[in-house]
């Protein structure tokens, strides 16, 4: 049992050596449940980018990072603010903090759909391993349903037996 290696993706047994083990949370994954083809499996990834690699899931727990600082955002600002130079100062101002807010709620929204996406892999996760759970339940009421059946039976092939040596008896009494 401790050979099997089990996806942590769609929880089935990989059957073989095509798998990815996330560097993060240590699970494997098949290749399907790791998103990646065959071809590049194969192909493309190397043994540092598969020690490299993360599930969805790890990935979704790193840290997000502001990238206000990028040439391309700063692009932007110096395009707005050279635009904007027949408005007044006062307007400038405006339309600075309405761009600030609108990337904050920008950013805010980005967030939000991350902690989301986390939470619902996490649900789907632990709906896993309630199936599991339920799986091995049913399981066990299987073999102990049979085993009732099997001593039904039994008692049954017992009861029959002495019905028989009654009949002999009286048989032998007349």
């Amino acid at each position: 049992m401790s050979s099997q290696i089990i996806c942590g993706g769609c929880r089935v047994i990989i059957p073989d050596r095509r798998y990815l083990s996330c560097s993060g949370c240590k699970q494997c994954y098949d290749l399907v449940g790791a998103n990646v083809s065959e071809q590049r499996f194969y192909n493309t990834l190397t043994r540092e980018h598969r020690d490299a690699w993360k599930c969805v899931v790890c990935q979704s727990k790193q840290p997000k990072t502001d990238k206000t600082n990028t040439p391309a955002r700063a692009a932007d600002f110096f395009t707005v603010l050279r635009g904007a130079a027949t408005k007044s100062p006062l307007q400038l101002d405006l339309s600075i903090v309405e761009q600030l807010e609108s990337q904050e709620v920008l950013n805010d929204t980005h967030h939000n759909i991350t902690i989301e996406m986390s939470d619902f892999q996490s649900f789907v996760l632990e709906m896993r391993s309630f199936r599991d759970e339920i799986r091995e339940q049913l399981l066990n009421n299987r073999v102990y349903t049979e085993r009732l059946n099997d001593t039904l039976v039994a008692l049954s092939d017992r009861i029959v037996e002495c019905e028989n040596r009654v009949t002999k008896f009286e048989k032998k009494k007349r």
